[in-house]
C-alpha cells in the first residue's frame, strides 16, 4: 500500500482527519450564507440594496483572488466572468432600489425604469462571453469552437422563442409605449441565461460536474435561467413570489459563479487543447440540436395569436433555428466524412512517411496484374536500408525516423507517376511499377536510378549520414496465373536477402532457384526442431595430441557435432549450424553438446586409457548472450563428477573481437568457474595480436589455413606461425595447430615449438564408442603427460 493511502485510511473510532477546506474558502462560504440569509429574511429595502451592492463587489474580488491563487492557463475569461457577475448583482440592487420585483401595476411602470436593464443585460451578456472564452480552444482552427458557439446560439434562440411566446411578447404587447431598453431587456435576459447554461454544460474538455469548480458554475448557470423565468412570471402576475426570495436567488447565483474561481479545480476548467468528452457524445449532441431547432416551428404553429410583434419575432426565431440546426448538422456530416477519409487513409497508408502500406500495395499489384497490357512487365523493387539499426543506435530513433522520411521522399521523386511507392514496415520500402515494353532492362534501370538517388548524404538534425540499400527485384507478366501480390512481395524480399548476402548496396533479381533454396532452408529448420526431440544428434571426437617432446600422446578430445538425419545420413555442422543460429536453435543444441560431452568424458576418465583426458567444446555467439550458460556448464560438470579444468570452451576469434569489452568480461567469468578457454581459428581476424593480451585465455588454436601452407618449405605461413608461437609463449599461452595432414607439417610444427596438434595425420573424428581405441593407438605409453603439469587434467580441447 502506498504511503499516502496509509495516511488517508481512517481507523475505526478515530476522529476524521481529512483535510479541511482552506480558511479562505470557509470565510467565503460563511459570507455567502450570511448574505443569502439576510436577503431572504430581512425585507427592508435598505438592507437588501446594501447586501446586493456588497455581493456586486465581493464576487469580482473573489474571482481575482482565485486567479492569483490558482493561476489558470488563461485569466481573461475569468475576468470577464467577474465583471458579468458584478453587473448582475448591481442590476439586482438597482431593481430593488426601485421596488420593481412585484407584479406589474397598471401601465407597466417598471418598463419605464430601464436602469436595471442597462446593468443586468450587459452582465448576462458578459457571462455568456466569459463562458465562451473559457470553453474555446486556443487553436484557431479547432472546429469545436464554432460548434460550441452554434449550439449556444441555438439554445438561446430556442429560449427566446419560448420566452417570447409565453411572457415577454405579451408584456411588450401590453407596453408598446415603454422605453425600448426595457423591452429589449425583457426579450434578451432569458436567452442569454440559457446560452450561458448551454456553454457551461457542453463546452468544457471534461464534464464540469466532475469538478467542484464546474459544479459551482453549473449551479450559477441553472440558477440564472431559473431566476429570469421567475422574475418574468412574477412581473406579469402569473406567479406570486416574495421579492426577498428573488433577491436571495440572485445573490446565490452570483456567489456560486464567483465561488467557482476559488476552488483549485478551476485550473482544470481552463486547461486548453484537450479533446472534448463533456456531456453527451457528438451524435447525441447533434440529435439534441436538431430536435431543439424544431421547437420554434412548433410554437409558431401552435400559438398563432396575433399579439403585437409575436408572429414576426417567432417566425424569425424559427428561421434562425432552422439555419443553425442545418449548419450544425452539415458540420457534423463534414466531420464524419473527413473522419471516414482519414480512417480510410490510415488503413491504407503508413503513418510515418505517408506512403502506401502493405494493404494498399497488394491492392495496386492486384489491379496491375489484372488490367495491365499483356506486353508489359510488372516489377516489384524491394529496398532495405543497409545497417539502419546502426543509425538508431548511434544517433537515436528521431534520426532514424527522419532518415526513413527522407528516403521515402527520394523514392517518390525517382519512381515516377506510373509507380507506387510503399513502406512495408521498419526500413523496407517497395517501388512497384509497370515499365511498358521495357521488360527486365527497364526495371533494372529503374532500380539503378533509385539506388543512385539514395547515395547522396542525408542531413539529419545537423548530422550528416550516408545510407545505402540492398535491392531485390521480382518480375511478373500481367495475366500470369502463377503471380499474385503476396508472392511477388515475398520473391522480392528473398532476392533482397540474397543482395545483402552478396555484400549489400547491390541489386539482385529473383529466380526460381532462390525459392527452392528457401524451401530447403525451411525444411531444414523444421527437421532441426524435430532432431532435438528425436535425439538425432551425435558427437564425434577428434584426438588432440602433444607434439612438443617428439612423441604423439593424446591429451584431449575435441567434441564435433554431427546430425544423423534420417533422409541424408550424417550431416556435418557446416550444413546446418548457420540455420540453427538464425533460428535460435543453436542455444538448445549447444546445451545438449556440453551435457553429452561431459557425460562421455566422465566415463572415459574412469578407464586407464582415458585417465586425465579433457574435452573441448565450441560455444556460439548466441550461447554467450544466454544468461544461463554458466549455470548450464556448472550443472554439466557436476552431473559428470568432473573438475572444471577437464572442460575447455572454444570461442571463435570473431566472437570476442566483435565486442572486446563484453568478450573479456565473459572470459573472466569462465575463468572464475575454473574451465579452460581457447580461441579458435586464431589468426584469421584483423585484431588477433592486439586483443590477445586482453583476453585471459589458456590456448590459441592456429587456423588450418596457416598450417596447410607448412606442407611447402620456406613459405610465409611458417613465418606467421612462428610469430604466433612466440607471442603465445610470451603470454604463457599454449598453442594448438589445427588441420595437420602430413609429416612435413608435423615436423615443421615441432621445430616451431608448437605444443599441441590435431588433424587427419593423427586421427579422423571418431564416434564415442571408438574413442578409447583411438587414444590407445596414438598413446602406447599413455602415462606420460608432457605438457599438462596439472595432475593429469591435460590441456583443454574443444
Amino acid at each position: 500500500m502506498a504511503p499516502q493511502e496509509l495516511r488517508s485510511r481512517k481507523r475505526p473510532g478515530a476522529p476524521d482527519r481529512r483535510r479541511r477546506p482552506p480558511a479562505q474558502a470557509r470565510v467565503y462560504a460563511l459570507v455567502s450564507a450570511l448574505a443569502v440569509g439576510l436577503l431572504a429574511l430581512d425585507h427592508r429595502r435598505g438592507t437588501d440594496v446594501t447586501v446586493l451592492a456588497l455581493v456586486a463587489l465581493v464576487a469580482p474580488v473573489s474571482i481575482v483572488v482565485g486567479l492569483r491563487r490558482h493561476r489558470p492557463a488563461s485569466s481573461i475569461p475569468w475576468l470577464v466572468l467577474a465583471l458579468g457577475a458584478g453587473l448582475l448583482a448591481g442590476g439586482g440592487a438597482v431593481r430593488t432600489a426601485h421596488s420593481a420585483w412585484g407584479a406589474l401595476p397598471a401601465g407597466a411602470d417598471h418598463l419605464r425604469l430601464p436602469a436595471e436593464h442597462a446593468v443586468f443585460v450587459p452582465g448576462a451578456l458578459l457571462l455568456v462571453l466569459g463562458a465562451a472564452l473559457l470553453v474555446c480552444s486556443p487553436r484557431r482552427r479547432d472546429r469545436r469552437n464554432v460548434d460550441n458557439l452554434i449550439e449556444a446560439t441555438l439554445a438561446g434562440t430556442v429560449a427566446f422563442s419560448i420566452g417570447w411566446a409565453f411572457w415577454a411578447g405579451a408584456d411588450v404587447g401590453r407596453a408598446s409605449g415603454a422605453p425600448w431598453l426595457g423591452r429589449l431587456g425583457l426579450a434578451l435576459t432569458f436567452p442569454l441565461a440559457v446560452s450561458f447554461a448551454a456553454l457551461v454544460c457542453a463546452g468544457f474538455s471534461r464534464p464540469p460536474w466532475r469538478m467542484a469548480a464546474g459544479r459551482r458554475l453549473l449551479i450559477g448557470a441553472a440558477g440564472l435561467a431559473a431566476f429570469v423565468v421567475l422574475v418574468q412570471l412574477t412581473g406579469t402576475g402569473r406567479l406570486a413570489l416574495a421579492p426577498a426570495w428573488l433577491e436571495a436567488g440572485l445573490a446565490l447565483v452570483v456567489l456560486a459563479i464567483a465561488g467557482a474561481a476559488l476552488h483549485p479545480t478551476m485550473r482544470q476548467l481552463s486547461r486548453p487543447g484537450r479533446p472534448s468528452v463533456a456531456g453527451a457524445p457528438p451524435r447525441v449532441r447533434v440529435a439534441i440540436t436538431m430536435a431543439a431547432a424544431v421547437v420554434p416551428i412548433v410554437i409558431v404553429l401552435a400559438r398563432p395569436e396575433p399579439a403585437t410583434g409575436r408572429p414576426v419575432a417567432l417566425s424569425v426565431a424559427a428561421i434562425v433555428t432552422v439555419v443553425l440546426g442545418a449548419w450544425r448538422a452539415a458540420r457534423a456530416l463534414k466531420l464524419r466524412s473527413g473522419t471516414d477519409d482519414r480512417l480510410a487513409h490510415a488503413v491504407t497508408h503508413d503513418p510515418l512517411t505517408g506512403l502506401a502500406n502493405r494493404a494498399r500495395l497488394c491492392d495496386w499489384l492486384g489491379e496491375a496484374l489484372q488490367y495491365a497490357r499483356p506486353d508489359s512487365t510488372l516489377g516489384v523493387i524491394l529496398l532495405d536500408i543497409d545497417r539502419f539499426k546502426l543509425v538508431n543506435d548511434t544517433h537515436g530513433y528521431a534520426h532514424g525516423d527522419l532518415l526513413l522520411i527522407e528516403v521515402a521522399r527520394r523514392l517518390e521523386a525517382g519512381a515516377g507517376d506510373r509507380a507506387l511507392v510503399a513502406r512495408l514496415g521498419g526500413d523496407e520500402f517497395v517501388v512497384a511499377l509497370t515499365d511498358g515494353a521495357g521488360g527486365t532492362v527497364g526495371v533494372r534501370r529503374a532500380a539503378e536510378r533509385l539506388l543512385a538517388r539514395l547515395e547522396a548524404p542525408y542531413s539529419l538534425y545537423a548530422t550528416e549520414v550516408l545510407a545505402t540499400a540492398s535491392v531485390g527485384v521480382a518480375l511478373a507478366s500481367p495475366g500470369d496465373p502463377m503471380s499474385d501480390p503476396e508472392s511477388l512481395i515475398r520473391d522480392a524480399d528473398t532476392a533482397m536477402y540474397q543482395a545483402k548476402a552478396a555484400g549489400r548496396d547491390t541489386i539482385t533479381f529473383f529466380d526460381a532457384s532462390m525459392r527452392d533454396r528457401i524451401a530447403d532452408r525451411l525444411a531444414l529448420e523444421h527437421d532441426l526442431r524435430l532432431a532435438i526431440e528425436r535425439d538425432e544428434f551425435r558427437l564425434f571426437f577428434q584426438p588432440i595430441v602433444s607434439i612438443g617432446a617428439g612423441t604423439s600422446a593424446v591429451v584431449g578430445l575435441e567434441a564435433l557435432l554431427r546430425w544423423d538425419r534420417p533422409t541424408r545420413g550424417l550431416v556435418p555442422p557446416s550444413l546446418f549450424v548457420a540455420v540453427a543460429e538464425e533460428s535460435g536453435l543453436i542455444v538448445e543444441i549447444g546445451e545438449w553438446v556440453v551435457r553429452e560431452a561431459c557425460r562421455q568424458l566422465a566415463g572415459w576418465r574412469r578407464t586407464p586409457a582415458g585417465e586425465g583426458l579433457f574435452v573441448s567444446v565450441n560455444v556460439s555467439a548466441l550461447q554467450l548472450k544466454n544468461a544461463s550458460l554458466l549455470s548450464k556448464l556448472r550443472g554439466a560438470l557436476s552431473d559428470g563428477g568432473l573438475e572444471p579444468g577437464s572442460l575447455c570452451i572454444e570461442l571463435a576469434e570473431s566472437v570476442l573481437t566483435a565486442n572486446p569489452a563484453e568478450g573479456a568480461a565473459f572470459l573472466v567469468r569462465l575463468k572464475e568457474l575454473g574451465v579452460k578457454v581457447a580461441i579458435d581459428d586464431f589468426g584469421t581476424g584483423y585484431s588477433s595480436l592486439a586483443y590477445l593480451k586482453q583476453f585471459p585465455v589458456d590456448y590459441v588454436k592456429i587456423d588450418h589455413s596457416f598450417v596447410a601452407g607448412l606442407a611447402v618449405p620456406d613459405t610465409t605461413d611458417e613465418t606467421l606461425v612462428a610469430a604466433v608461437v612466440a607471442m603465445a609463449q610470451s603470454l604463457d599461452v599454449i598453442t594448438i595447430a589445427e588441420g595437420v595432414e602430413d609429416e612435413l607439417q608435423d615436423q615443421t610444427l615441432r621445430e616451431l615449438d608448437v605444443e599441441l596438434a590435431q588433424g587427419f595425420l593423427y586421427s579422423r573424428p571418431v564416434p564415442a564408442e571408438r574413442v578409447l581405441d583411438a587414444v590407445s593407438a596414438l598413446s602406447p605409453r599413455h602415462g606420460l603427460r608432457l605438457v599438462t603439469g596439472d595432475g593429469g587434467g591435460g590441456p583443454p580441447g574443444r
